[in-house]
This record gives structure tokens, sequence and C-alpha cells, in this order.
């Protein structure tokens, strides 16, 4: 019973795949096709041929500049990503430090100073 309803349900999924891949779209078939927005703008504007096709090299220009930029981006979030841990990594061992000199009293009042101090921070900052 059990590989009997097993196997109509792959039957089913499978059945399913195929219908959606013959469908015009493929299987993206949900997902609105991407329409030239170039050609939405110049007409709204009004464009000419010239403009047009000027608005277009402007347009690629700007999208291989920001590829460019975005390849240096790239690895500047990954090192600043791997600068956050190790800052964090040195915050705990510090902490720890910290709260084997200190009395457990002692060690209660300065996290509520820390947490005070970051209130007081975040305060300024929404003021501003």
């Amino acid at each position: 019973m059990k590989t009997l309803k097993l196997t109509l349900t792959i039957a089913a999924v499978t059945l399913s795949l195929v219908i959606c891949q013959a469908q015009p779209g493929g299987a993206r078939s949900k997902y609105p096709v991407k329409h030239d927005k170039g050609a939405k703008i110049a007409q709204e504007l009004g464009l000419n041929k010239e403009q047009a096709n000027q608005m277009k090299v402007i347009h690629q220009k700007q999208m291989n500049e920001n590829k460019a930029i975005q390849a240096k981006i790239t690895p500047l979030k990954q090192e600043l990503k791997a600068l956050k841990r190790k800052k964090k990594a040195l915050n705990d061992i510090n902490m720890k430090e910290i709260e084997s000199l200190l009395t457990p009293e002692q060690f209660i009042k300065f996290k509520e100073m820390k947490k005070n101090k970051k209130e007081h921070r975040k305060e300024k900052i929404q003021n501003h």
C-alpha cells in the first residue's frame, strides 16, 4: 500500500513538472518576463530613435560601471564580516577577563553600566 502511494506521488510530481515545462515560458511561467524598460521609458518620454539609443548606451555604461564597483565591494564585505567576527571574539575574551576580575555584584553592575551607555548612544543617534 505504501509503495502504491509513493509511486502515485512520484508520478503526480513528474506529470506536473512535464505540464509546467510544456506551457509557454516553461517552469518559470509564474514569473513575469522582464520587459524592455528602456523601450517603456522611451515611449513615456516621447524619445526619438537617437535619444533612445543614447539612453541605452548610457544605461549600459552605468550597468558596467556598477558591476565593476560591485566586484570591488564583495571582497570588502567579506573582509568586514571577518573583522567583525574577530572583534566579537576579542570582546568576549575581554568580558571573561573582566568577569574573573570582578566580584559577581560588581560584574552585574558593570554590565548594567554598559547597557545604560549603549542605550544612551542609541538615543543620541536617534536625536540627530
